[in-house]
């Protein structure tokens, strides 16, 4: 999670890409297992940085309703 923030942080859409493909491979799915939150809401925030309204807004859609 430390290097999927820090990328959108930063706005480094190379870091942001690499690591959310880390995450989608099969021996990282147990490992994110509870932290699917907190990915799609840095992912989100990358999208709204980089002014991908529309996809940010479905990932907040998500994750409201992972939350209820």
């Amino acid at each position: 999670m430390v290097g999927l923030e820090s990328g959108v942080r930063v706005n480094d859409a190379d870091v942001v890409q690499h690591i959310v493909s880390i995450l989608e491979g099969e021996s990282w799915r147990d490992t994110v297992e509870g932290a699917e939150l907190d990915i799609a809401t840095a992912v989100a925030i990358y999208h709204r940085r980089i002014f991908d309204y529309a996809y940010a807004e479905t990932l907040n859609e998500c994750c409201y309703f992972v939350c209820r």
